[in-house]
Parts: structure tokens; C-alpha cells; sequence
């Protein structure tokens, strides 16, 4: 016979996290059961896949075996140095990306090859003089004076 202050095994199992046993699932019935299939593939993995898959791309008389993700790189990279500005941005883009997932080694700072885009610089020279001659931007050190609103009505 049972205590009454003695509460039962489905009584005490109950609380946080612990719904009493009318209330669980029965066993082998899923919590969702239209839910996302087993082996289903999301877009990154595909992507990835598709990527990794081997074209033939041809160049005059040669063909040369690639993967599509390589093939489109070159593709940007053809635009790109023709003076398409989308293709510009695009490959910068691509660039800023891949830069934040990879780490480079700290020797490589100064060791780099650069791609001359039209209508900036002709020469590698042209490019550095233009980058030593540009106006030095403040320092963000300091912060920038803040002004009252009666100087700021004054320089209006």
C-alpha cells in the first residue's frame, strides 16, 4: 500500500523538462515526423559538389582538363583584367571571402603578385608612386572634436 505523502514514479519524474509519461512521446514516434529526410543535402554541399566536378576547357588548338570551380576563376579573372568592373568587383569579393577563411603565413606580407587594372596605372612603378603621393587619412587615435550645436550653426 502506498503513502499518501509518498508521491508515485509518474508523479515524481514530472517538472522541467520532465512532462509527465500521458504527455511523452510514445517510443519510436518522432517529434516531427514530416521533418527533413536523412541524406538530404543542403545548398553548400551541392554547391561544393558541382564545383568539384571536371570540365574540358579549350584554348585554341589545346584542351585542358579543370575543375568548373578553377574554369570560373579563370573566366572572372579574364574579365576582370579586360576592364570588366563587374567582374572586377566580383573577383574581389571572392578574394575578401576566401582571405577571411584562410590563414596566410606572416612572411607572405610582402611577397605577392597584383594584377594592374586599367585606367589605374600602367606600371608597377606608376602604382607604388601613386600610393606613396595619396593623402594620409587621420589617425583614429584621437577622436574627432566634437562640436556644440551652436559651432556647428556658425560653420552652416
Amino acid at each position: 500500500m502506498q503513502n499518501i505523502n509518498e508521491p508515485n514514479a509518474a508523479e515524481a519524474a514530472t517538472g522541467y523538462k520532465r512532462p509527465p509519461v500521458e504527455h511523452q512521446f510514445p517510443k519510436g514516434k518522432s517529434a516531427n515526423p514530416s521533418g527533413r529526410r536523412k541524406g538530404q543535402r543542403n545548398l553548400a554541399t551541392v554547391l561544393t559538389e558541382v564545383l568539384a566536378q571536371t570540365v574540358k576547357v579549350k584554348h585554341g588548338n589545346k584542351s585542358e582538363v579543370m575543375t568548373k570551380g578553377e574554369a570560373c576563376i579563370k573566366i572572372i579573372m579574364s574579365k576582370a583584367h579586360n576592364g570588366d568592373h563587374r567582374a572586377v568587383e566580383a573577383l574581389t569579393t571572392l578574394t575578401e571571402k576566401i582571405g577571411r577563411l584562410e590563414e596566410r603565413p606572416k612572411d607572405a606580407l610582402n611577397n605577392f603578385e597584383f594584377m594592374l587594372v586599367p585606367g589605374v596605372a600602367e606600371t608597377r612603378e606608376e602604382w607604388e608612386e601613386m600610393v606613396r603621393n595619396r593623402p594620409v587619412s587621420p589617425s583614429w587615435d584621437t577622436p574627432p572634436k566634437k562640436h556644440t550645436l551652436y559651432e556647428w550653426m556658425q560653420a552652416i
